[in-house]
């Protein structure tokens, strides 16, 4: 019954994508804060504050997009009554399935590629040159970024459908 009914709700839009931008939103949420504690958890190496920022800066290229779309979505002035009707039209179950899975997928890998750079992979100081380890901003552009951005624009794709390209939606 319970799962019967969760399969259900993957036709509707409005759950799909309220559930598609709490993912991003708690996603960005847990990589900041994992940006904010690796310092204090990397003691034994200095990580510089200015590299921390620089990278929540560039993580934030990644997520800001995303729910930037979002808030347009939701913030844009509606003119008729017509756009609200079909706004709120349901979908095909296949379309809510995948945009969940992608985004699901997405934030997994990218928030694992975090935290395996931030706490597991062995960093060294900056200003040391005698080290083959990755100082943390290497390490950041390296390991996070360039996995990050294609992956996003990757978990972009649903919202085309969510986010109301009419194309999309059933009549």
């Amino acid at each position: 019954m319970l799962v019967q009914k969760l399969l259900g709700l993957m036709s509707n839009i409005k759950y799909v994508r309220m559930t598609v931008f709490g993912l991003w939103l708690s996603a960005y949420c847990v990589c900041l804060l994992l940006f904010f504690v690796a310092p204090l958890y990397r003691g034994y190496i200095k990580i510089p504050s200015e590299d921390v920022f620089d990278g929540i800066t560039k993580i934030s290229c990644v997520y800001i997009p995303i729910l930037i779309a979002f808030a347009i979505y939701w913030f844009r002035p509606i003119h008729s009554s017509s756009n609200k009707k079909k706004k709120n039209s349901e979908f095909e179950f296949e379309k809510g399935f995948a945009a969940l899975i992608i985004t699901v997928f997405c934030n997994f890998f990218i928030l694992t590629c975090t935290f395996v750079v931030l706490y597991v992979y062995p960093l060294k100081e900056s200003g040391d040159m005698l080290s083959e380890d990755w100082a943390f901003e290497q390490a950041v552009n390296t390991g996070i970024i360039y996995i990050a951005n294609p992956l996003s624009i990757l978990a972009a794709a649903p919202l085309a459908c969510l986010l109301g390209v009419e194309s999309f939606t059933k009549n």
